[in-house]
């Protein structure tokens, strides 16, 4: 069977006609017609019914089970195709990766940087965006990669290639009148008294830590990200509660300070949706990934990277 059989199908199904996929593929529709005769005389099934005037067109269920795994099979040959390409180029191409905002400068640095040096001749798209837009991103082939700081819902479907932890730091002016920066860490306690900022994701986890010690958070500002809070402390008006790799990561003027809190945390998780077929490019930055978090690393700045998981 000729496999342009099923890339037309395809585009017979996506347009709803023949005659505008007949447009479409630049073919004559009698043609078009007589290839779904022979899928149809090869399957021994009726695929597709016809409306009035064969102006549109309905799946039989025949039909829309091999409309799905045409689609699957064409996946398959374009992957294949890209494969053979970056072979023969040597590793090459495009590695599209959607990234929370605020872990972007971590998963730089630790992450990609090694891959970029390894193979110079690869390009990539990196998408700042919220979990839910990754998903998206991910679903919808605008990504290969998510890396997300975040919760995935119905995790199931997703494929963990590594885990990081994130210790939380307090951050404020060093004339602040609240904490003078001097501890080697502090704990929720001992922000008690000072108005606080933080981003939502972080909101409910630093609440959780300072009810433990029988107080609720003064919490002035929520922001989307760490940039806001950040810049609110190097202003003075309030310490920011947030995460980073460490205490150079502070502001000019401004110290961080560890919270030691076991329960304070982000998890950074880099990760792919388990059902997509990865062409090699992708399965390359995924083997790079895995290898280079397969052991448990701990840090002098809190940070630990675990092992590599298949879910959670």
């Amino acid at each position: 069977m000729d496999f342009s059989y099923y890339r037309n199908f395809v585009v017979i199904v996506e347009t709803g006609s023949l005659s505008a996929a007949a447009e479409k593929l630049c073919l004559a529709q009698s043609a078009l017609s007589n290839q779904v005769r022979h899928l149809e005389e090869e399957y021994g099934a009726k695929l597709l019914l016809m409306g009035r005037g064969q102006r549109t067109l309905d799946l039989t269920d025949a039909g829309r089970v091999f409309f799905k795994q045409a689609q699957y099979l064409c996946a398959v040959e374009d992957t294949t195709r890209t494969e053979i390409k970056n072979c023969a180029a040597g590793l090459a191409g495009l590695l599209k990766l959607s990234v929370s905002t605020a872990l972007a400068p971590h998963f730089v640095r630790h992450d990609l940087q090694g891959f970029i040096k390894l193979y110079p001749q690869v390009r990539y798209q990196v998408y700042e965006a919220p979990v839910l837009d990754q998903i998206r991103q991910l679903n919808e082939g605008m990504a290969d990669v998510g890396v997300a700081n975040a919760p995935l819902p119905e995790p199931h479907q997703f494929r963990i290639l590594a885990r990081t932890q994130q210790s939380f730091y307090v951050v404020g002016r060093k004339n602040n009148p609240w904490l003078n920066g001097q501890a080697e860490t502090y704990t929720c306690r001992d922000l008690r008294d000072a108005p606080l900022c933080a981003n939502f994701v972080s909101q409910p986890l630093i609440t959780e830590a300072c009810e433990a010690y029988d107080f609720v958070p003064r919490i002035l500002l929520g922001a989307t990200t760490r940039n806001t809070p950040l810049a609110l402390a190097s202003c003075g008006l309030a310490l920011a509660v947030v995460n980073l790799e460490g205490p150079e990561e502070a502001p000019e003027g401004c110290f961080a300070v560890r919270l030691d809190e076991k329960s304070l945390y982000i998890e950074q998780k880099i990760y792919t949706l388990k059902k997509k077929i990865l062409p090699s490019l992708v399965q390359k930055f995924v083997d790079y990934v895995e290898a280079n978090n397969h052991a448990e690393q701990t840090g002098t700045d809190g940070q630990v990277t675990l092992r590599k998981e298949e879910g959670y």
